[in-house]
């Protein structure tokens, strides 16, 4: 060897000994019996087959519940409006030919046993003080009166008029049913007191003021209409001024009076209690055109609707002041006052929760 020589690769190139191959195939064999010896020895540890077990830690997945479907709740009345009556939580309700109750929280429905006569409009009163829900069916020219025990909801007392239904108000276990022929007292358990109506004339509205023990209506009189106050029994009117309704409806809300009803402009007025004067216009009357009409109502709001066409428009407005706290533009069904807001009962659907803000029963 040289050292300033390159570097060569040596090679073996001796002719092959005899059994040389051999032994090199030997020495191979050996050795993959010796790996393999080994991998099954690993695999005896952990009990199952080595190719079987992932080389790294699968990664963990968790599958969310599928979402529940919510509830499906059956439609709650089958009429696209109805007469009710309020107590409490629950509405009882004339539903076609039926008496039902509407649970206002979970939208439930009971149906109850008394008979409900055929005829063309309903109105429905409670009177917590006699424990009776009082049924008024009027149709052209005839009036049907029936007491229902709530308890039951068996009819306890029933009475026909021949005369035109106008309005009715219930005070202290007595209704007062206004016709054309006047007023008629009816106390419980179904006793009649004919009773004239307090101005001499036909009443149109009527309603109870129950905080202060007596009735309000608007009567029609020669030249005018007169709206007057007495108390439960008696004949003479304790007040009396000129209506600023005709047509229309009255209301007490937690203690204030309020009228609303028709004219060359929708009317909308709280009245002194003292005097059934005027003494507030709610701003509402000019959105009304040439009516409205109150819904419902309960000591903080009322619920207005225009009372002169067929649109779903629905009002909230504060009992003391007439304010707007809500409008809706789209409501149809009848509109119930809840002490968590406002619940629409719609033909067919179930309960409808109106996003109601402030306006709360």
């Amino acid at each position: 060897m040289y050292p300033d020589a390159p570097e060569v690769e040596l090679l073996d190139t001796r002719p092959p000994r005899p059994g040389r191959r051999w032994r090199q195939v030997l020495i191979g064999v050996v050795a993959l019996a010796a790996v393999g010896a080994l991998v099954v020895a690993r695999s005896g540890e952990d009990g199952s087959p080595a190719s079987s077990r992932p080389s790294t830690r699968p990664p963990l997945v968790t599958t969310a519940p599928a979402p529940s479907s919510p509830s499906v709740t059956p439609g709650v009345v089958n009429s696209p409006a109805v007469a009710f009556a309020r107590t409490g939580p629950v509405v009882w309700a004339v539903d076609g030919d039926v008496l039902i109750t509407v649970d206002l929280q979970s939208g439930r429905r009971r149906q109850w046993p008394a008979t409900v006569p055929p005829a063309d409009s309903y109105a429905l009163l409670t009177d917590g003080a006699a424990n009776v829900l009082w049924l008024v069916a009027a149709s052209e020219g005839r009036v049907v009166v029936e007491a229902i025990d709530p308890t039951g909801g068996y009819q306890t007392f029933r009475r026909v008029f021949r005369a035109q239904f106008m309005g009715a108000a219930a005070l202290y276990g007595r209704l007062y049913l206004g016709t054309t022929a006047g007023v008629s007292l009816i106390g419980v358990p179904g006793e009649l007191e004919p009773v004239r109506p307090v101005l001499g004339g036909q009443p149109l509205a009527m309603t109870a003021d129950p905080g202060r023990g007596r009735i309000l209506a608007t009567v029609i009189k020669k030249r005018s209409i007169a709206i007057g106050a007495w108390s439960d029994g008696r004949r003479r009117p304790d007040v009396v001024t000129t209506s600023p309704i005709g047509k229309g409806n009255l209301v007490v809300a937690g203690g204030r009076i309020w009228a609303a009803g028709f004219g060359q402009h929708a009317v909308l007025v709280r009245l002194a209690p003292r005097t059934l004067r005027v003494v507030r216009h709610s701003p509402l009357e000019r959105d009304l055109g040439s009516g409205g009409a109150i819904v419902d109502s309960a000591a903080r709001h009322l619920l207005v609707r225009p009372g002169t066409n067929t649109g779903s428009d629905l009002w909230c407005i504060d009992a003391t002041s007439g304010a707007i706290v809500r409008h809706w533009g789209s409501a149809p069904g009848t509109a119930v006052l809840t002490a968590h807001g406002v619940v629409l009962l719609q033909p067919k659907l179930p309960l409808v929760h109106l996003p109601s803000g402030a306006c709360r029963g």
